[in-house]
C-alpha cells in the first residue's frame, strides 16, 4: 500500500497518511497549500489537505484504455499546478519512438495542455522539477533548462552548460532561484544563469563526487 510519513518539526512524530491512489508514487511536492502527488503509470494527481485530512484527485486526464502514464514531475508557475508526465499511448507498444510527454499548466482549476507539438521537443521538456522567475517557467530536464514563457506559450531550450559535456551530462540534478537568480546542477557543478549574456556561469568551487547520473544526489537548498 502506497504510504506518505508526515512530521511537523519539533514533534517527533511521524504520522502515516494513506493516498487513494491505485499505484506507487513517482513523484511528490508541498507548498503551504497541501502535499501533491502523482502516480506511476495511472497519470494520477491528487492533494492532500494538511488541516481538513482529505485528498482530492486533480488529475490532469482520464487515461484510455491500453494508456500508461507516469507522473514524472509536479511543480508550480506562480499559483498554478504545473505537471510533467511520460509513458505511452499503447502500453503494448513500448519503444522509443512511441514514447509520448505530456505538461498539462492549471489555469483557474482548468488544465491545459502545454505539449510541445514535435517529438524532437516534447521528448525533451519532461522535467522532475520546475521554478517560477520573471514570469517564466524554468524546468530541469535530462537536456539542460527548458523554459515556458506565459505570454508567447512557447517552450525554449536555454543554453547548454559550458563544460564539454555529451548530451546526457546536460542532465540537470536540481534547479532553484536565489535572490533573483537561477541556479542549477549539472554534473555535479553549481551554475548560475547570466540572463542579459544567456549563458551559465559556474559559481562553485567544491565538485560532487558521487554517482552524478541520478538526478537524486545533487540539491540546492536556498531560503528565500
Amino acid at each position: 500500500t502506497p504510504r506518505l510519513f508526515v512530521s511537523k518539526i519539533g514533534s517527533g512524530r511521524w504520522d502515516t497518511i494513506v493516498p487513494p491512489a491505485k499505484e506507487d508514487i513517482k513523484s511528490l511536492y508541498v507548498d503551504s497549500s497541501g502535499i501533491y502527488i502523482g502516480t506511476y503509470f495511472t497519470g494520477e494527481v491528487w492533494k492532500y489537505d494538511l488541516d481538513n485530512k482529505e485528498w482530492t484527485d486533480l488529475s490532469p486526464c482520464k487515461l484510455k484504455e491500453r494508456e500508461g502514464f507516469h507522473v514524472f514531475g509536479i511543480s508550480k508557475y506562480k499559483t498554478n499546478l504545473f505537471v510533467s508526465m511520460s509513458g505511452y499511448q499503447d502500453t503494448n507498444v513500448q519503444v522509443y519512438d512511441s514514447i509520448r510527454i505530456l505538461q498539462f499548466l492549471q489555469e483557474n482549476s482548468v488544465w491545459i495542455d502545454v505539449t510541445p507539438k514535435k517529438f524532437a521537443e516534447y521528448i525533451k521538456t519532461q522535467f522532475h522539477k520546475g521554478v517560477t522567475l520573471n514570469n517564466k517557467f524554468y524546468a530541469a530536464t535530462m537536456y539542460g533548462v527548458w523554459t515556458w514563457d506565459i505570454t508567447s506559450r512557447q517552450w525554449k531550450h536555454l543554453p547548454d552548460f559550458p563544460e564539454p559535456h555529451s548530451w546526457f551530462s546536460q542532465k540537470v540534478n536540481d534547479i532553484a532561484v536565489h535572490k533573483g537568480i537561477l541556479h542549477a546542477i549539472v554534473s555535479g557543478r553549481v551554475y548560475s544563469f547570466d540572463e542579459l549574456a544567456e549563458k551559465w556561469i559556474s559559481i562553485d568551487s567544491l565538485h560532487y563526487r558521487g554517482d552524478t547520473t541520478d538526478i537524486r544526489n545533487c540539491w540546492i537548498y536556498t531560503n528565500t
